[in-house]
């Protein structure tokens, strides 16, 4: 969840190369480059050629103990969330749980930014009342919102929240806001009912099931016997062992369940015993303790140690290197980790592979670096009085300005003036480096200056923040690391803690960065902070060093030091004083350290008199006269007191606060506060504990090393030896007064070169070199041929620039002239009615000038954008063309100048922009899904009829699109209204018309409301005839719905079984596959035939005449040898049976027979014949459509002539006793039509029934010669049966007989065979090698295409494929359906 931003590669700070003449002084090179290096932080100085000092340290003899760094612990970032995590899972451990990371939308939760969120929502309670969640999952970054958010709640509630309640001292509720407690909540408002209204009910229901009142069989209404439920009413429990583990156990009945899991859990305390059960336990427990579990009381205890932060830093590695062994260590390391030879890789991907593991929470690369090995006892790369016996002896080098151990104590260096070396100030530090060493985020000590040299090996990568970006730096390093900062207040003095340069930039801190290779030095400046890694193995050296200019920000180090009790590595009162001394006693000081010391001391003698004078009015104090003989600090802030401090006796009663307590660093003896020893403060964290504690003054001790009088004393003296100083200093102040010239300007510039470091100074020396340049110019102008090139700002700021001069050099008037010149020419090219040819009256006055202005350039330039100009006025095809113009304008230097002509671009940008935002809007319109008001597209496009102007111009494609789409929608509601109406002889429109209508419609993108009106109607149409083919059409029926619901014709009622299969390709419509841009206004016009009653009644009649006609001649054929019967067309034999409508005979292995009461042939079965109750809803339904079709006038005329049917059977019934020729044949017809109606009754069947009994010899018939007729035994229902069923007799295997006829039947037949209808048992499996399963259950399949029983075994088919299959078919079905197809 937590993504650290992708590294960015800083801006370069700026590289110098001084001359050899320069190079000779490196502090006053320094001060001179000090303006631009204070905006970077630091700089890099390149050596002359000629600085080639010798490394002087043998590398066998060289030997340090490094440190190791584990670089998933440099960053701020990732310690902070390590240190949460440490934290939560120590929690757990307590509670006897071990934490587990959860995942969320298939990432591990950061726990610490989860965290930290949800505290900015303002906690668990708040963000759940609110309903934070979804927008906090949002804000996490993750995809789903109601999704994530209830995952985020649960894990919170579950692992984070308990946590808060004991480190935050929250009072938990057993009721918070929380989804799992939403069953008990809505329990209790059920018991709240049942109390109040269904009390006595309720209790009566709760009856007492086996002997257990089981609330669970309540809840369910199951009373007296019901399910049997395996261990219903025993309850398992957890009980805890006496070494606090929760061990599971078995309750006998009459135990209650719990609505949350493991809530009758009872846990003991591992420490005080206490017992409770887990249902009780707040904030609530999700998992049962699988460790010693603590109560919430004994929880309490271990808040200090849960809270407090582990101290960090780098520990020694275990063994001791030589220089060489570490150069081999750290190569082979980086051959290792990236597979290449070290010089062979690109330091830019060492960075980037550098801060990608930083941010690794999970990293465990570990390196070792050798930082701050003391050149005091180890030696200088630099030849030195330092280094061992046997280093290289260098004369030349050893005395050398830029030698870093002779630096910091150089005349001009505050620091010579402080007695001892100090390491890594006074005396250089060496620092030995392999891949991935770092050194965090750091300012220098007492914010002083840095110089580090980089004696071998592969480059080391700087970055930095200058003093005017340093507090924005520490407040992102407050916000990242609020948990370090509140154990740590110098945290940023640590040097262990970092920042990847991505997160500064994320948080707009201004940080560069500097590459330093071999024989470089970087040079820090003061309050900069810096960082950086090697890239490889190198050797580097630094030291401090402080110019003048220092001791004005030393003093505000202080300052800084006070508020986070940062100790001091030396005493800036007693360097200025021994400064004071110094030069009081005549000694040689630099003017510069003697006057900026004289400042430093006026501020200290006020600040002393203040402080004493404060001290003296809240309590008077013993005042003890003391001479300090070493380092004295502060006990609260730590500052080095040396003028005065106060003691407090033991029996003063003085306490410290927890947060004024100091916690002395590693490697630093604290002598402010001890135990046995009085407390010792400094003046003023001696007046903040005085204004609120009750102090005897005989308690208190005014310690005095330094009286006022003496200070004022010593500094009268040091304002004496600076009278030269400050009289040079007043010549300079009065100089524009006195009309001096440069040359005389010079001559102060050489008699001030005591005071060189002063800022006074280089003001002066700035001035003269910038006067000496424009000389040099002015000169070069006036008295030569040749024309300078400026640009007019230049020139401009050349002029300012001389004018604030304190003296006057020559021809500046002349100078000024020519400005006026240039700034008129200019002015002129601003005006409205500029032509070419007042642009060419402009070059010839520039040409004129004696400088060669860049600007001017824009004259040539103003007659290209006048040339240019028409094209504003032009028409375009798009809006990209017109976009382009707008870019070639602006590209053009002339429109800078011109602002008539920059407004007319403007305009012509602002038309294309708003062009742009109407073709937007117009291209919302056409992708809407929703055009069922056209109020607002008609607004939209009437609108864009008075921006004309603007649309011929531009042309906005969806503008132009908008128009034509409105058009085509109205021209097709002018269709609608035309076309879809109903006809003189209908009461509806034509379905085929709507149909072809919704189909113009696709092509629409404005779909009006009238296109979803007439969707919606077609819908219930096609919904409605849908129904209606489920109702009648069987699967793998050959007739079309229409065909089946009209009357049979003369062609269709003798047809093959060929023939049957061709009529499927004629059976699909045709409609559909007409294109929308085929559909012609004539081809809306309803053309459809509409039969007439007439029609139906003569079609009614063909078709019984023609059955008549198809029965006498099958009965025909009886009276004839060799006939040929069935679709086999073969003689009579085996068994057969009739077709009680067509007369025909089939074989009975060719055929299966339906065995219902009327037996009808493939031929004959055209529908499903459904009940006349399932069709009539139909004709209800179809008054809800409003649309007319062909398929509900057929069901119509279906339904009057069953109803005609009907009242002819009602007639008929009571005559039916009658003994005539009329009755029979009435009841003949009446039974034909009852068999040829696609409808089946009642009253059909109870005519067959009437007629068997009147007359039985008509059903009584005798099959053919050579024949068997059928019989009726009634087929098993079921598609599969087991072994236990009635399994087919072997003995009889049909198959043997008549092999190549069944054969080719079964391929003209299968896909005709009536799917609903069974088969008999009779028979073996008809799989074509049976394998004769055995076992206890053996499965048998039913094809409804070959009417065959089936093994399942033999055809390798999964008894749950097909348990819900009732229509299935084998594969040889498949196999023939695919060939004939």
């Amino acid at each position: 969840m937590w993504k650290p931003p992708k590294f960015r590669r800083p801006p370069t700070v700026p590289s110098y190369q001084p001359t050899e003449e320069e190079f000779k002084d490196p502090l006053a090179y320094i001060s001179s480059i000090r303006a631009e290096g204070e905006r970077y932080g630091i700089v890099k100085i390149c050596p002359p050629p000629s600085f080639n000092p010798t490394f002087s340290l043998d590398m066998d003899d060289f030997k340090f103990r490094p440190r190791r760094q584990r670089i998933s612990e440099l960053s701020a970032c990732t310690r902070v969330r390590q240190n949460f995590l440490d934290k939560v899972s120590r929690f757990w451990e307590f509670q006897g749980i071990a934490l587990k990371i959860p995942r969320v939308e298939n990432e591990l939760l950061c726990l610490f930014t989860f965290h930290e969120n949800v505290q900015k929502l303002g906690g668990f309670v708040k963000c759940s009342e609110d309903r934070k969640w979804g927008e906090l999952a949002l804000s996490l970054g993750f995809a789903s919102k109601s999704g994530s958010a209830s995952a985020l709640r649960g894990h919170y509630e579950r692992i984070l929240y308990p946590f808060d309640v004991l480190t935050q001292d929250l009072k938990p509720e057993s009721t918070h806001p929380s989804r799992r407690s939403l069953p008990n909540k809505a329990k209790l408002i059920r018991q709240q009912r049942n109390t109040q209204g269904e009390g006595e009910e309720t209790k009566s229901e709760a009856k007492i099931i086996g002997g257990v009142a089981n609330k669970e069989l309540a809840k369910l209404k199951l009373f007296g016997a019901g399910p049997k439920m395996q261990g219903l009413g025993i309850s398992p429990t957890l009980e805890i062992t006496d070494n606090g583990r929760a061990m599971r156990k078995r309750e006998s009945a009459g135990k209650t369940d719990s609505p949350r899991k493991h809530a009758d859990v009872t846990l003991r305390c591992i420490k005080c015993g206490l017992q409770i059960l887990m249902a009780d336990v707040v904030p609530k427990l999700f998992e049962v303790p699988k460790d010693k579990w603590h109560c919430w009381a004994c929880m309490k205890t271990f808040v200090p140690s849960l809270l407090k932060s582990e101290k960090f830093g780098f520990e020694q590695s275990e063994r001791e290197y030589s220089l060489r062994e570490f150069g081999e260590r750290a190569d082979e390391f980086k051959r290792a980790y990236f597979g290449r030879p070290p010089h062979e890789i690109n330091p830019n991907d060492v960075e980037e592979e550098f801060w990608r593991l930083t941010d690794e929470i999970e990293g465990d690369l570990t390196v070792e670096y050798g930082a701050d090995i003391q050149a005091l006892e180890k030696g200088s790369g630099f030849c030195s009085r330092f280094n061992p016996p046997g280093s290289l002896e260098d004369k030349h080098y050893k005395d050398h300005p830029w030698n870093l151990v002779n630096l910091p104590v150089a005349k001009k260096s505050v620091l010579q003036y402080i007695d001892g070396d100090i390491s890594g100030v006074k005396v250089p530090w060496l620092y030995v480096g392999m891949m991935f060493s770092a050194f965090a985020w750091h300012t220098e000590d007492h914010w002083t200056y840095s110089i580090n040299y980089h004696h071998f090996g592969e480059p080391k990568i700087w970055y930095a923040a200058s003093r005017f970006a340093a507090e924005n730096l520490e407040r992102v390093y407050r916000n990242e690391a609020k948990d370090l900062y509140r154990h740590n207040r110098d945290l940023m003095h640590h040097i262990t803690t970092t920042l990847s340069p991505a997160v500064l930039l994320e948080n707009n801190v201004e940080i560069y960065r500097a590459v330093q290779s071999p024989g470089e030095f970087i040079v820090t400046f003061p309050r900069g902070y810096h960082a950086g890694f090697n890239t490889g193995l190198n050797m580097n050296e630094a030291v401090n060093f402080c110019p003048p200019d220092w001791i004005t920000i030393g003093r505000q180090a202080l300052k800084n030091y006070r508020t986070v009790q940062r100790y001091n590595i030396f005493s800036q009162d007693e360097l200025i004083l021994k400064i004071a001394q110094e030069a009081a006693n005549n000694n040689s000081v630099c003017g510069s350290i003697v006057t900026l010391a004289h400042q430093d001391m006026k501020f200290m003698i006020d600040r002393e008199v203040h402080e004493r004078t404060q001290i003296m009015k809240l309590i008077n104090p013993k005042i003890t006269k003391t001479r300090l003989k070493s380092d004295t600090y502060c006990g609260i802030c730590q500052t080095a007191v040396y003028c005065s401090y106060i003691v407090f006796d033991r029996r003063s009663g003085l306490k410290l606060e927890n947060d004024e307590v100091y916690e002395v660093p590693e490697g630093f003896v604290d002598q402010g506060i001890e135990k046995g020893r009085d407390h010792l403060l400094c003046l003023v964290c001696s007046i903040s504990k005085l204004e609120c504690c009750d102090i005897k003054p005989q308690h208190v001790n005014l310690m005095v090393n330094w009286d006022i009088s003496d200070l004022k004393e010593l500094n009268a003296r040091l304002k004496q030896s600076l009278a030269d100083f400050e009289a040079w200093e007043a010549r300079i102040n009065s100089f524009p007064d006195e009309d001096g010239s440069f040359d005389d300007f010079k001559e102060l510039l050489e008699a001030g070169k005591y005071y060189d470091t002063t800022r006074v100074y280089q003001k002066v020396r700035q001035t003269v070199e910038e006067a000496e340049k424009v000389r040099v110019l002015i000169e070069e102008v006036f008295n030569s041929n040749t024309r300078p090139v400026l640009t007019h700002n230049d020139l401009s700021t050349l002029v300012d620039r001389i004018k604030t001069f304190p003296f006057e050099l020559e021809k500046t008037g002349m100078l000024t002239e020519q400005l006026r010149r240039a700034n008129t020419i200019l002015d002129e090219l601003k005006f409205d009615d500029l032509t070419v040819k007042i642009c060419e009256n402009l070059i010839n006055r520039e040409r004129s000038l004696l400088f060669e202005i860049v600007d001017m350039k824009l004259i040539r330039e103003m007659q290209s954008v006048i040339r240019w100009l028409p094209k504003l006025s032009a028409n375009y095809p798009s809006l990209e063309a017109a976009q382009k113009i707008v870019d070639e304008g602006y590209s053009m230097p002339g429109f800078e100048i011109n602002k008539a002509f920059l407004a007319r671009l403007e305009k012509f940008e602002k038309d294309l922009e708003h062009a742009r935002r109407l073709d937007v809007q117009a291209q919302e319109y056409l992708n809407s899904p929703d055009h069922t008001d056209f109020v607002q597209v008609d607004c939209f496009v009437e609108n864009m009829r008075f921006e004309a102007v603007l649309m011929r111009q531009f042309s906005p494609k969806y503008c132009v699109e908008l128009s034509e789409e409105r058009k085509a929608s109205y021209q097709w509601k002018d269709k609608l209204q035309k076309f879809l109406k109903p006809r003189p002889d209908c009461e509806a429109p034509s379905l085929q018309t709507a149909n072809r209508l919704l189909k113009l419609a696709e092509k629409l993108q404005l779909h009006p409301i009238q296109v979803g009106e007439l969707h919606e109607k077609v819908e219930k149409a096609e919904e409605w005839i849908e129904k209606l083919r489920k109702i009648f059409i069987k699967k793998g029926c050959v007739w079309s719905l229409k065909e089946v619901l009209l009357p049979r014709t003369a062609e269709n009622a003798n047809l093959t079984a060929k023939e049957l299969k061709d009529r499927k390709k004629r059976n699909k419509s045709t409609d559909d596959d007409i294109d929308g841009d085929d559909i012609t206004d004539e081809m809306l016009i309803d053309a459809t035939e509409r039969k007439t009653s007439e029609d139906y009644r003569l079609m009614e009649k063909i078709e019984l005449e023609t059955m008549k006609n198809l029965r006498a001649a099958n009965k025909e054929k009886l009276k004839f040898e060799n006939s040929t019967f069935c679709s086999c067309q073969r003689v009579a034999k085996s068994t057969m049976f009739p077709c009680d409508l067509c007369g025909e005979w089939y074989h009975a292995l060719c055929h299966r027979r339906s065995f219902q009461k009327f037996e009808l042939c493939f031929r004959c079965v055209r529908s499903r014949r459904p009940n006349l109750n399932q069709v009539l809803p139909l004709l209800h339904d179809l008054q809800n459509i409003g649309l007319q079709f062909e398929e509900s006038e057929y069901l119509q005329g279906l339904i009057e002539r069953v109803i005609t049917w009907q009242t002819n059977y009602k007639c008929l019934i009571p005559n039916l006793s009658r003994d005539s020729d009329r009755t029979f044949a009435r009841a003949m017809n009446l039974y034909l039509e009852s068999l040829l109606l696609e409808v089946s009754s009642d009253d059909q069947t109870h005519l067959l029934e009437k007629m068997k009994e009147k007359w039985p010899h008509i059903f009584k018939q005798e099959a053919p010669e050579g024949a068997i007729l059928g019989e009726e035994t009634k087929a098993p229902n079921r598609k599969r049966r087991d072994k236990d069923a009635d399994l087919p007799r072997r003995s009889q295997n049909p198959r043997k007989k008549n092999k190549g006829a069944r054969t080719q039947f079964q391929q003209e037949t299968s896909e005709n065979e009536d799917d609903d209808e069974d088969v008999d048992d009779d028979g073996p499996c008809a799989a074509g090698q049976c394998k004769r399963p055995d076992g206890n259950k053996v499965e048998w399949v039913y094809c409804e295409r070959c009417a065959k029983w089936y093994h399942m075994f033999c055809l390798n088919v999964n008894p749950k494929d097909v348990r819900d299959d009732p229509d299935f078919v084998c594969s040889n079905c498949q196999i023939l359906e695919a060939a004939t197809s």
